[in-house]
């Protein structure tokens, strides 16, 4: 792990900043940056490097903690695959761990499942499952609460939501495949230059 936080305000709120929109509209919900310590798995596969310094933009635009960013939260060499169930929650048990140990008393999970009630259900019992989990044997109060800020928006309105808080929108990488500039094919900028496009922003932004 690097970039350890600090500041002059302890930390209460660990961000997982995937590097993406939903993570950066996650960010936008936050009242108090100054308590907010973004975390960032490091995932194998492309696009990497622009999704840390999406992270870093973010961070800076926030006035957060410095962003820790995480190499152990998935094993080396697994390809990270944000549909797989299993290393979302792998995800998010590293990142409730990494909460207790800077003293947070909550953890923000920016996943996000639209209007499809049966998905927003099932993330929302995933992290309660993993809270009730986490709390056998444990002392009261060193669990985290899991919050899901965006579970149940869909794209256009985490789009909004980066725009009306008036954060850069370089602080979320939409590619899936690109270092430096967005290639415009693959699935991530094909659904969210749609959704830009249809809302009048700029894209590639």
């Amino acid at each position: 792990m690097s970039d350890a936080a600090s500041g002059s305000t302890s930390p209460e709120t660990l961000l997982v900043h995937l590097g993406d929109p939903p993570s950066l509209a996650a960010a936008a919900t936050v009242r108090d940056a100054a308590s907010l310590i973004p975390w960032h798995p490091l995932p194998n596969g492309p696009g990497g490097e622009p999704r840390r310094r999406a992270v870093r933009l973010a961070a800076a635009g926030l006035g957060t903690h410095p962003p820790v960013f995480d190499a152990a939260a998935l094993p080396e060499g697994l390809p990270w695959n944000p549909a797989d169930p299993v290393q979302e929650l792998a995800l998010l048990t590293r990142a409730a761990v990494v909460a207790g140990m800077h003293g947070c008393s909550t953890v923000l999970w920016p996943v996000q499942r639209g209007q499809i009630a049966r998905d927003v259900t099932e993330a929302v019992e995933r992290a309660e499952s993993l809270m009730d989990a986490m709390a056998v044997g444990s002392e009261p109060g060193r669990v985290p609460a899991i919050e899901l800020p965006v579970v149940d928006l869909d794209d256009d309105q985490i789009l909004d939501l980066i725009d009306a808080s008036g954060l850069p929108f370089a602080g979320a990488w939409p590619c899936e495949q690109a270092e430096t500039a967005a290639c415009g094919a693959c699935r991530g900028c094909r659904r969210w230059g749609r959704v830009a496009r249809g809302l009048g922003l700029a894209w590639p932004w």
